[in-house]
């Protein structure tokens, strides 16, 4: 027997989403991602991507976009 069920991201915990947001960050910043047209990063430091409000914003978008992928 198969069981299936499907799991939003709105129904994810703020917590969770704020973790999962901070960990893709990371992973791009680590990656080399945040780079300019010069090859230079964008954000002067990790912490600095992650608090960027419009960077948490296209990284929730993009996570929201291939959820759940990410998990």
């Amino acid at each position: 027997m198969r069981y299936a069920f499907n799991l939003n991201w709105d129904d994810l915990d703020e917590n969770l989403k704020e973790l999962k947001i901070n960990e893709v960050i990371e992973y791009g910043w680590y990656n080399n991602e945040y780079l300019n047209n010069e090859g230079e990063q964008i954000f002067k430091t990790v912490d600095d991507a992650i608090e960027d409000s419009e960077n948490r914003k296209n990284t929730e978008r993009h996570i929201e976009a291939y959820f759940p992928m990410y998990f």
